[in-house]
C-alpha cells in the first residue's frame, strides 16, 4: 500500500499542470487491472505459491479514448484462458472503433 502510495505522490508532482486527470486515470485503470489479473492467477507477479492458478503471460498495448483524453493502457495477458477487464467491453471497443465509419452525413 504503501508503494501505491508513492506512485501516486510522485504522478502528482510529476504533472502537476494539465495531464494530471489523464494521468490519474490511466495509473488508476492499470492498477485495477494488474489486481484483478493478480486474483485470477492467485498469486502476485514472479511469488512461488501452491494457491497460483495461472500465469501472466506479458501484456497487450490498448488505448482508452475517454473525457480527460486518450488513455494507453497495459492489459496483462494470461497464460491459460483470457482476460478483458469490465470497463473494456469486447462490444464497446468495437462499436468506438466503428462509430465514425458508420455515421451518415447530415
Amino acid at each position: 500500500m504503501t508503494e501505491d502510495r508513492m506512485a501516486l505522490l510522485e504522478l502528482a508532482e510529476k504533472h502537476a499542470g494539465g495531464d494530471f486527470l489523464r494521468e490519474l486515470g490511466q495509473w488508476t485503470l492499470q492498477r485495477l487491472m494488474d489486481l484483478e489479473a493478480q486474483a485470477l492467477c492467485g498469486a502476485e507477479p514472479h511469488e512461488r505459491s501452491d494457491e497460483r492458478v495461472n500465469q501472466r503471460n506479458g501484456y497487450r498495448a490498448r488505448q482508452l479514448e475517454t473525457r480527460i483524453g486518450t488513455l494507453d493502457l497495459q492489459i496483462p495477458k494470461l497464460r491459460h484462458g483470457s482476460y478483458l477487464p469490465a470497463f473494456l467491453s469486447r462490444a464497446r471497443l468495437q462499436s468506438r472503433h466503428w462509430l465514425p465509419w458508420c455515421r451518415r452525413p447530415t
